[in-house]
């Protein structure tokens, strides 16, 4: 075994064990506290404050009164939060930041060395200073043009039947200031999100292993637009004011993908079922930083007018669970974390990217060491066969996949052939998924099969027997696939109708799958899906039927580069071969002609 492939599939026994500190103040909540509308919260740094809750609705009022209640009887040392110093968190290598962000969310103190202007990416092997702002027009002119009109949440406004988008209205950050400037009793509690900022800086850090893949394949085709696409990948920072962040964590950890946990009609968001849950709560002042795993339900009240900065970014040590989430908020909305945001499928496929240049084709930097996943236990392939199947089903997940398009050269190309975009969206599923990201999709359906296909070869994986498994696609990966789909069409049949959030016919959901299903890259999946028509499949995951993993003494060598064609047919669907053959119908090797190849569990990469 070469070296490159030995450090992607080795992980030490000093990485394994080391976990970023966790700073245990041994401070218990009181159970008095329940009988007080007066809450003691402790911040990173140990103080203990007396917090009144500034709720301006009732049902507010008693959603975080519950929460609270809910934290204080949860309180132990068994904590789902590192807290780190900024020092050690500079002190700590990718990979063993990768670690214990795969267990634990990370907070980070406020450094009392470092100040200075904050903007862009807070990069943790920086020391430049960063700065603190204030609350006024001049600090909110850091985040975007304070004229600018924007959704923003009104707090005041009631939430009806769980929909807490009627709470949306549109205004500007000067309209939010001026809010704060009015007599106490005339304040309004408005909460102004989301502000892209394409031109902030992005730079490579220990926990975003989605703008590493940028920066390692940005010349890799179809990639070439990713750095602008990618927008603001970091950490959560607090630039001024106080907020008070609760996260929620299924007290069974496989509840994480089941499809059952937020559906169901008695599932209530603002009311979360403590035999369930467990709660824990951040109390985050200025300066201080969160970095939060995805698939995370968590609820956040500004204590403090506050500007933060903050953005989205994929770590590889969290990918199954990004996955999972995505799934989630498919089906359910935004109650995780943002795993619907525009970005989330090209920074996937820059992850996806990643992983096929450096495991792949084992072009390998020592930057990269931190971000490989490794290949030493059951989880950590599991994980990889989940995301291999969530990169397949993209499109069946995504929301754009079930709207026409409205892109203005689209739809003049259709007025041309004197079609409509829902005739096309019907015959040639042109959809609302632009043209760049269905290409990405494309492309990394073609590439997963490749890193998968080189840790199959370079691994012994031994089943609950004791025996090895000679055929691992066939006995671990379509099984897997099939698994998937089923949970994805039971989590369809079991979802609640949360008011604001609509699923698509169910006609046209299973026609995505139907394009999986049928593809001749996986000619036994049908089968494997029929095993489980009886089956009441309520988890993604499928518990592999493995008991060890462990690298193979001798593995062979990897295959040679596929041509981006090659890899571009790999990852086309018949879903795929309509779009393309109305939207480029000269482009090489898509459309109607497109030659079809069958192809074997031994080689993956053709259709």
């Amino acid at each position: 075994m070469d070296e490159s492939s030995e450090a992607a599939i080795s992980c030490t026994k000093r990485v394994q064990e080391k976990v970023l500190h966790h700073i245990d103040y041994s401070i218990k909540y009181s159970p008095t506290t329940l009988d007080s509308d007066v809450f003691p919260l402790w911040d990173l740094a140990g103080t203990v404050e007396d917090v009144k809750l500034p709720l301006a609705t009732e049902p507010d009022y008693k959603a975080w009164k519950r929460l609270l209640d809910h934290v204080i009887r949860d309180y132990s040392d068994r904590s789902a939060i590192s807290i780190v110093s900024a020092k050690d968190f500079r002190g700590n290598t990718a990979k063993e930041v990768q670690t214990a962000f795969g267990r634990r969310n990370i907070a980070i103190p406020k450094d009392p060395t470092i100040e200075g202007r904050f903007r862009g990416l807070p990069c943790d092997e920086d020391t430049a200073s960063k700065d603190l702002v204030d609350w006024s027009l001049e600090g909110l002119r850091t985040v975007a043009d304070i004229n600018l009109q924007t959704h923003v949440h009104d707090q005041h406004s009631a939430v009806k039947k769980q929909n807490h988008q009627c709470r949306v209205t549109l205004r500007s950050l000067s309209d939010v200031h001026a809010s704060t400037q009015l007599p106490p009793d005339q304040q309004k509690s408005l909460n102004a999100l989301d502000f892209p900022d394409p031109y902030a800086k992005v730079a490579k850090t220990s926990y975003a292993s989605d703008v590493l893949g940028v920066f390692r394949t940005r010349e890799a085709p179809i990639l070439i637009s990713t750095a602008i696409l990618v927008g603001r990948p970091h950490m959560f920072y607090l630039a001024c004011g106080e907020k008070c962040w609760i996260i929620a964590v299924p007290k069974d950890p496989s509840d994480l993908s089941t499809t059952r946990i937020f559906s169901g009609k008695e599932f209530d968001i603002m009311n979360l079922d403590p035999k369930k849950f467990r709660f824990e709560l951040l109390y985050l002042k200025r300066g201080d930083k969160f970095i939060m795993q995805p698939n995370t339900v968590h609820a956040v009240l500004t204590l403090q007018h506050c500007i933060a900065y903050g953005g989205h970014f994929l770590a590889i040590s969290t990918l199954a669970r990004t996955i999972i989430g995505g799934v989630h908020t498919f089906f359910q909305g935004s109650i995780t974390t943002n795993t619907d945001h525009p970005s989330i499928l090209t920074r996937i496929d820059s992850v996806i990217a990643f992983l096929h240049k450096t495991l792949a084709l084992g072009d390998i930097d020592e930057q990269d060491q931190g971000h490989l996943p490794t290949f030493d236990s059951v989880q950590s392939l599991q994980d990889l066969l989940i995301v291999a199947c969530g990169v397949e089903l993209q499109n069946a997940t995504c929301s754009e996949s079930y709207e026409v398009t409205t892109d203005p050269v689209l739809l003049c190309l259709l007025q041309m052939r004197k079609e409509t975009a829902d005739q096309v969206f019907e015959k040639h599923d042109i959809s609302k998924m632009p043209y760049d990201t269905r290409c990405m999709a494309v492309h990394s359906r073609g590439r997963i099969y490749d890193p998968l296909k080189v840790i199959f070869q370079q691994v012994d994986i031994v089943d609950e027997t004791g025996n090895l498994i000679e055929d691992p696609w066939h006995h671990l990966f379509v099984p897997t696939l099939a698994w998937f789909i089923a949970g994805l069409k039971g989590y369809y049949r079991d979802s609640a109708r949360i008011s604001g959030h609509s699923l698509p016919k169910l006609q046209l959901f299973e026609r995505q799958l139907r394009w999986t299903i049928s593809s001749q890259q996986w000619p036994t999946l049908e089968a494997e899906l029929s095993k489980l028509k009886r089956k009441w499949v309520s988890n993604f995951i499928c518990p592999p039927p493995v008991s060890a993993v462990r690298p193979k003494a001798n593995p062979p060598p990897r295959d040679g580069e596929k041509e981006p064609l090659e890899l571009f047919r790999a990852g086309l669907r018949r879903g795929d071969d309509a779009y393309f053959s109305v939207v480029t119908p000269s482009h090489p090797g898509v459309g109607r002609n497109l030659k079809r190849r069958r192809s074997s569990p031994d080689n993956p990469g053709t259709t």
